[in-house]
Order: structure tokens, then C-alpha cells, then sequence
């Protein structure tokens, strides 16, 4: 199971917070993530559920980048600031400003394009 261990660390959740999520001990999920242990099929679908992938990729049979299973204004902020995270209200209303400009910019492009299809 070498992807759990990715898509916990990506979204920020420890190996307790997972197996809580699952009703199960940390050192069972442990054994997960170091493959000294196979999850049941029905653990397989809840964990795709909880880190919003499929089990084919938490299996490593489909190469896809973990993606967290939610997105907010502020994730979406500090990245486009290159992770920056210490911003003030100013800067971060001033990037969001961007980021829906760009957006815009982006849309008016698509609808240009297909104009001229």
C-alpha cells in the first residue's frame, strides 16, 4: 500500500486520525501504510472515500497525484503564492482578486477558441 502514507501526509492527517476515521487501531493502520498488512476490501473503499481517490490508485495501479478532499480559498491562495502561508487579509483578498481575474481570463480564452472551431 505504498500511496496511503502519500495521501495522509498530503492532506495533513496522522496515522490516528486515519485509523480513528476507520474504527481501527493506529498500529493496524501502521501496518497498512509499512505493507506488513493487508486492509479488507471494504477498508480499501473507505479509505478512497476518506482520501478521495480510487482504490486502484491507493493500490498503485493507476499513477494519479493525491488531491485533498477538500479545497478551500485559503489552500487555494497559498498555493498560487508559492505556499506562503503568513499573508495578511490584504494579500490574501488582493490574490483571490487575481485568481478570479485569471479564471475569467481563461473562460473568455476557451470561448474565443471555440468560436473559432
Amino acid at each position: 500500500m505504498r500511496n496511503l502514507k502519500a495521501y495522509r501526509t498530503h492532506i495533513g492527517k496522522t496515522q490516528k486520525e486515519v485509523a480513528d476515521y476507520l474504527g481501527i487501531e493506529r498500529s493496524t493502520y501502521a501496518k497498512y501504510e509499512n505493507g506488513s498488512s493487508e486492509p479488507t476490501f471494504d477498508t480499501l473503499r473507505r479509505l478512497s472515500e476518506y482520501f478521495n481517490t480510487s482504490v486502484d490508485e491507493l493500490m498503485g495501479f493507476e499513477e494519479t497525484r493525491p488531491v485533498p478532499s477538500t479545497m478551500d480559498k485559503a489552500a487555494i491562495k497559498a498555493a498560487f503564492w508559492g505556499g506562503e502561508k503568513d499573508l495578511s487579509q490584504e494579500d490574501l483578498e488582493d490574490m483571490w482578486n487575481d485568481v478570479e481575474r485569471f479564471a475569467a481570463f481563461l473562460a473568455e480564452k476557451k470561448r474565443q477558441e471555440k468560436g473559432h472551431d
